[in-house]
């Protein structure tokens, strides 16, 4: 009697690992169009490129598609508050009921609401297979490239990837984050979300190139690089032992005895960037400079100088950027 309890609690044991462990055979993630919406939105919310990619129709190019593009999207915006709507009408095929469409294989509408960021997202996707191989389509949104942006940054990127030679990137939704190749330069795009879905526009990017505080500590560092050099002329007119230098003192005095002390401030000087050439960073503006010398008739005297400063950061110099007068 004992044996046979020993044989039924095994038996048992076998049923339960049996039932417990025997595979499925289905991807419930994929099994409605729903399903299959909700888990493509938690693989972009959870910056799962390879997910998100086996649920939508592929595009031309899957570059901007990868986990480091999704995490740098979900880094400036993400994902929560993920909704699935009921299946609705999709009038842009036939079988236009939803209940058809899930039965036939589509093509089926599915709505969804989220957000991005702050902002608030509703999308409409467009699926057609399957249960358990549903696919979205409209999912990628294909981005134009600003070339003018290409030609003038060799280092520009989307997403974390370079856009060298390339004119069209498909992304999923979300910011369009850009960089530009150096700290000292910052890109910011205006032309808002990209959102992808049944009706959607592609993003019109409206690139503003901007110095980042790397980008300002180094054109200041530049000019007082540049004041510096300048302070070791000795003479009235700078660019007499200093070529490039331009502060010139406008008073009779003896031959090697100007002391020029630097400007400290440098708050009246315009600092743009110029959007053809950004890393050459136009300045102007007005500074003034002390200059201790002996007079050609006698005597120590002391004087103020101001000086029109007119020139430009080259952020490619190395080692270090460098500030250039314009020449006149």
């Amino acid at each position: 009697m004992a044996g046979a309890a020993v044989f039924v609690t095994l038996v048992l044991v076998a049923v339960i690992g049996t039932i417990v462990f025997w595979p499925s055979g289905s991807d419930d993630s994929r099994d409605t169009p729903q399903n299959t919406v909700r888990t493509f939105l938690h693989a972009l919310a959870d910056a799962d490129g390879t997910r998100a990619r086996q649920l939508i129709v592929t595009p031309p190019s899957t570059a901007f598609l990868s986990d480091t593009a999704i995490a740098v999207q979900r880094r400036a915006a993400p994902i929560t508050a993920i909704e699935v709507v009921t299946p609705g009408p999709d009038t842009t095929g036939p079988d236009t009921t939803g209940a058809g469409g899930a039965e036939s294989g589509g093509p089926i509408a599915v709505t969804a609401r989220f957000r991005s960021g702050t902002e608030p997202v509703e999308v409409t996707y467009r699926l057609s297979g399957a249960p358990g191989r549903w696919v979205i389509d409209g999912a990628v949104i294909p981005v134009t490239i600003p070339q003018d942006t290409q030609r003038a940054l060799a280092g520009l990127s989307l997403l974390g990837h370079a856009t060298t030679g390339i004119r069209t990137a498909h992304i999923f939704g979300g910011p369009l984050v850009w960089g530009s190749g150096t700290r000292y330069l910052a890109i910011a795009d205006s032309g808002g979300q990209a959102r992808g879905g049944v009706g959607s526009v592609s993003p019109t990017p409206d690139l503003a190139v901007s110095l980042t505080d790397a980008g300002t500590h180094a054109v200041d560092d530049a000019l007082t690089a540049y004041f510096a050099e300048c302070a070791r002329s000795r003479q009235a007119d700078a660019s007499t032992d200093r070529p490039g230098c331009t502060q010139r003192l406008f008073r009779s005095a003896t031959t090697d005895s100007v002391q020029w002390t630097p400007p400290d401030d440098l708050d009246e000087l315009l600092i743009e960037i110029d959007k053809p050439t950004p890393l050459r960073v136009p300045v102007f503006g007005s500074v003034t400079w002390t200059a201790e010398y002996a007079a050609t008739y006698g005597g120590d005297h002391s004087a103020t100088v101001d000086q029109i400063v007119d020139g430009t950061v080259d952020l490619r110099a190395r080692p270090d950027p460098r500030f250039t007068a314009s020449v006149r």
